[in-house]
């Protein structure tokens, strides 16, 4: 797999031009390429899902949803998708923000995973 660097979580917005940091799956991995296409796959089909069932479930629960999000998107190196998420997950999260701040943030965090989701998309034969 090509490498590619982004900077870590925190440091870009989330619509960043590099979705992926393979770098960080390579170190994740420890450079298990086999490792690394599983976590991939992985994502590439929990990553959507999830999105999708943050806008059908309670606030309590979104914030789960989101939580996992994020930690499924720091282990691939999808910081975009993690800092979306986090938002969603954070304190305050989707009980304390207006209904137009957590349609964006879920309008940003579904643009992420789909912008990481086209990027594994482009990694596999």
């Amino acid at each position: 797999m090509p490498a590619t660097t982004t900077p870590g979580p925190g440091d870009a917005p989330a619509t960043s031009a590099v979705p992926l940091d393979l770098d960080h799956l390579r170190r994740q991995c420890l450079d298990d390429e086999a490792l690394m296409r599983e976590l991939l796959a992985l994502f590439r089909i929990e990553a959507p899902a999830l999105a999708a069932r943050l806008t059908e479930e309670s606030p309590s629960a979104g914030a789960e949803i989101a939580h996992r999000l994020r930690g499924a998107a720091l282990a691939v190196g999808a910081f975009a998708v993690a800092r979306a998420a986090e938002i969603l997950a954070g304190p305050g999260g989707r009980d304390g923000a207006p209904i137009v701040e957590m349609s964006q943030a879920i309008e940003n965090l579904a643009r992420a995973v789909a912008q990481a989701v086209a990027a594994i998309d482009r990694l596999t034969p």
